[in-house]
Formats: structure tokens, sequence, C-alpha cells
């Protein structure tokens, strides 16, 4: 059972919208900064993303809104991210 005004329930959800913005905003500065001096694997970039408290998700959410490429690099290479 939902308690509570219709106010105070879309205030709640608008609240955690804000939120999930703001935090894609910080992993897109993440981001820039990590990948400013070039590309690198996924996988530190995963590494360093769990390092600095952001989920997957996110981290996914903040790449597609700065075009950032997954690329594979050579045959026996794996994937690179690049702005």
């Amino acid at each position: 059972m939902i308690e509570g005004s219709a106010r105070e329930i879309l205030g709640d959800v608008e609240h955690d919208e804000d939120g999930d913005a703001s935090e894609k905003a910080d992993a897109e500065i993440f981001l820039r900064d990590l990948l400013a001096d070039g590309a690198l694997p996924t996988k530190q970039v995963k590494a360093d993303a769990d390092g600095a408290g952001y989920s997957w998700a996110t981290i996914r959410r903040a790449q597609k809104s700065l075009k950032i490429t997954a690329r594979k690099d050579g045959m026996r290479g794996g994937w690179v991210w690049a702005l």
C-alpha cells in the first residue's frame, strides 16, 4: 500500500529522477577525464569506475550520452573505449 498525498508521491519520484541525472552527469565528467589522454581497455574503464563507486549501468548511460566509441583492438586485443 502506498501512503501519502499525490504531491508527496510525485515529489519522491521527481527527486529520484534528479538523483539519477546528477549521477549520470558525474559519470560523464569521470569518463571525460578518464579518456582525455586516449583510449583505454574496457576492463580498465570498468575497474576504475568500480573503484570510483559508479555502477556499470550508470557508466553505460554516460557512455551513450557522450558518444564514446567501443572498438575491438585487433584480433587478439580486447575492447577499448575512446572519446
